[in-house]
C-alpha cells in the first residue's frame, strides 16, 4: 500500500531525500572518531575525540525537548530542511578541515539533524499517509532509511574511504567528507 502513496510528490520527494541522507550518514557514523584522531586531520587524542563526539548526544537531548515547541513555531517543512541543512553544514565543516572549533562544533549539529530531520520524517510521513496506510508508509520509510539508503551509504562509505587512501598513511579526509 505504501508503494502507491510515491505516486504523491510529496511523499516521494520526502522517502527520496531520507534515502540519500540515510546513504550519508555511514560516512559520519563510522569516520568521525578515526577523522578525530588522525595526526593529519585534527589530531585529537581518544578521550577528546570521545568528548567532542557526545556533544552530538547533549544538543540531540535539548532539541528533542525544544522539538513540539519548534515544530509550533517553524512548521514541519522548516524543521525538515534545518535538519538536512545541519546535515549539509556537518559535511561541510568535516570537508574544511578546520580549524578545530568549527569541526567540534559541527558535531552538535548532530541533535539538529537526528530530530529535526530524522524524528520530523516520521511526523512528515503521518501527516502525508492516511491512517490505513501509515504503518505500512512508516515500513518504506524505513525501508528506505535503515535498509536500502543505510546499505548504499555502507558501502559507498567503504569504497571512499578506501579510494582516499594516502601512500603515506592517513587518509584524504576533505574528499572523504565532501562526497556527502
Amino acid at each position: 500500500a505504501a508503494f502507491g502513496l510515491l505516486r504523491q510528490r510529496d511523499f516521494a520527494v520526502t522517502v527520496a531525500i531520507a534515502f540519500f541522507a540515510a546513504a550519508a550518514s555511514p560516512f559520519y557514523y563510522n569516520f568521525v572518531f578515526l577523522y578525530l584522531t588522525d595526526p593529519g586531520a585534527l589530531g585529537l587524542t581518544p578521550s577528546t575525540a570521545n568528548w567532542a563526539q557526545s556533544l552530538g548526544q547533549v544538543v540531540e537531548v535539548a532539541v528533542l525537548l525544544a522539538l513540539a515547541a519548534s515544530l509550533r513555531r517553524l512548521g514541519l517543512k522548516r524543521i525538515l530542511l534545518i535538519g538536512i541543512a545541519a546535515q549539509a553544514a556537518r559535511y561541510g565543516a568535516f570537508a574544511l578541515g578546520g580549524p578545530p572549533w568549527l569541526v567540534i562544533g559541527s558535531i552538535g549539529l548532530h541533535g539538529f539533524i537526528f530530530t529535526f530531520y530524522f524524528v520530523g520524517l516520521v511526523i512528515a510521513v503521518e501527516e502525508l499517509s492516511d491512517p490505513e496506510y501509515r504503518a505500512s508508509a512508516q515500513g518504506l520509510l524505513a525501508f528506505a532509511r535503515g535498509g536500502v539508503g543505510a546499505l548504499l551509504g555502507q558501502l559507498l562509505a567503504g569504497k571512499v574511504y578506501d579510494a582516499c587512501a594516502l601512500p603515506g598513511g592517513g587518509h584524504n579526509w576533505a574528499v572523504i567528507f565532501a562526497i556527502p
